[in-house]
């Protein structure tokens, strides 16, 4: 009997245990169900948080780009400046610069003496140009839309000019605020594949060679550097006193867009004498020519300056090219009429034009 009795409350120990045991397992997988499922949304957070952080980042780094790219056009059109109103207002202005109807052109040889800007400056310019608009690109309006809230101080930039890149760094510090936390917008770069160190490196090539005989027209230097550089330099002389020059890079489009031009001048004064005794050029033999798409065209210009002087040959129409000793040699690819104007230039500023037709079947 009392076997039996004692049998029965093992029985019942045993059972207990058991149920203690569930409860603890029961317990166990509750919290192990709340920590995991906590830390989901944890983690849910953090990836959400990250993605609006990259969208941001995205849409900053597609503003700086579409920034940058006319911006880099516009500091070739005005040989690596850009131009605040207030400046125009300055007499300095007008004795540093050549303004004419298109753009506005530093001088990089005054008078014989070199005046061309340091690579230093030039990078301080393109930074500065990104510092002034990379702001005005930014509208977050679609990011304060989905309750972000977007705080942003002034940007800053750095350029590297390099032989065949620009690369552009800036530290853009917008403060990303949401529901859950606070991020800081990291900084951002881009890097455009633009010969510019090179071309600035032909113009310093050349600014050294007007400086040393600002007399003479350095065509034949010139035509070197265009085989040496894989480009093309053309030479207006805008006036009695001021030439202007243009290094024309086709390797380079930005984009898929216009080919890279990068232009500079240059201030001679002639004096009165050599200016009363000077005449213009005249062209000799340009006329109509009729070519073939896809066939090489190749002629040259004559012409004839009565005081000696040379001669440089422009033209005004880029499907229609000419070199500055008066030579074409191009393939044409589109067929159609083409008129251009070729303007014949001495180097002490008299220039005279002809206009011809170029039918191309």
């Amino acid at each position: 009997m009392n076997q039996t009795k004692q049998t029965q409350a093992n029985k019942k120990a045993q059972v207990t245990v058991f149920i203690i045991l569930g409860l603890i397992l029961l317990i166990l997988v509750g919290v192990a169900w709340y920590y995991f499922s906590d830390q989901t949304q944890v983690e849910d957070k953090q990836s959400e948080n990250y993605q609006i952080k990259h969208q941001v980042e995205v849409y900053v780094q597609e503003c700086l780009e579409q920034i940058l790219i006319p911006g880099l056009y516009l500091f070739g059109h005005q040989g690596g400046r850009f131009y605040d109103d207030a400046e125009f207002k300055q007499p300095a202005m007008f004795e540093k610069n050549l303004l004419t109807q298109e753009r506005v052109l530093p001088y990089y040889v005054i008078e014989g003496q070199k005046t061309m800007p340091p690579l230093v400056e030039m990078q301080e310019q393109l930074a500065h140009y990104i510092e002034k608009n990379l702001p005005l690109c930014t509208d977050w309006g679609e990011f304060t839309a989905q309750g972000i809230v977007i705080q942003e101080k002034e940007p800053r930039a750095q350029a590297f000019i390099k032989k065949d890149e620009v690369t552009i760094a800036v530290n853009y510090p917008v403060q990303i605020i949401t529901e859950e936390g606070e991020q800081l917008l990291g900084a951002l770069s881009k890097t455009i594949p633009l010969r510019l160190g090179t071309i600035l490196e032909i113009a310093e090539k050349m600014s050294n060679l007007i400086a040393v005989e600002p007399e003479k027209s350095h065509l034949s230097d010139f035509m070197n550097l265009n085989k040496a550089y894989d480009v093309i330099i053309s030479i207006i002389a805008y006036d009695e006193e001021s030439t202007a020059y243009s290094i024309y890079d086709e390797k380079t489009k930005l984009n898929n867009k216009a080919p890279f031009i990068f232009w500079f001048a240059v201030k001679n004064t002639i004096s009165e004498r050599q200016s009363r005794s000077n005449t213009a050029p005249r062209i000799k033999n340009l006329k109509d020519f009729t070519l073939k798409k896809g066939v090489k065209f190749e002629y040259e210009l004559e012409a004839f300056d009565k005081e000696g002087d040379a001669v440089l040959f422009v033209s005004d129409n880029p499907e229609i090219p000419i070199n500055p000793d008066g030579i074409f040699s191009f393939t044409p690819q589109i067929k159609g009429r083409k008129a251009v104007v070729i303007r014949a230039s001495d180097t002490r500023g008299l220039s005279t034009q002809e206009r011809a037709i170029f039918y191309v079947e």
